[in-house]
């Protein structure tokens, strides 16, 4: 049997229904200011991945944080777009599955 979720407005229209998967965080962590990759622990071998990215700082000029990527279930963030004189600065990524 399928489960999900449905929200209604007021007047019983149906606003959002969720009959498939609901997303789950699974952790976070600091690029630091070099590029690399981290495999996420996905729980099932159906499950999609996602991240999001946030600065652990503000903006700050002459800094630019990394290029960040996912493919399957491997993370990579990178810093070659980084012109000369420009400091790579960190970002947190928070990565999940659905």
């Amino acid at each position: 049997m399928t489960y999900g979720i449905c929200c209604r407005a007021n007047d019983g229209t149906i606003t959002a229904t969720y009959t498939d998967r609901l997303s789950r965080e699974l952790g976070s962590f600091q690029t630091g200011t070099s590029s690399g990759s981290l495999a996420i622990p996905v729980t099932s071998s159906t499950a999609q991945c996602w991240i999001f990215v946030r600065d652990i700082s503000p903006f700050t000029l002459g800094s630019a944080g990394p290029i960040v990527t996912v493919s399957g279930n491997v993370v990579t963030w990178d810093f070659s777009h980084i012109a000369v004189g420009i400091n790579p600065r960190s970002v947190t990524v928070f990565y999940g599955e659905y």
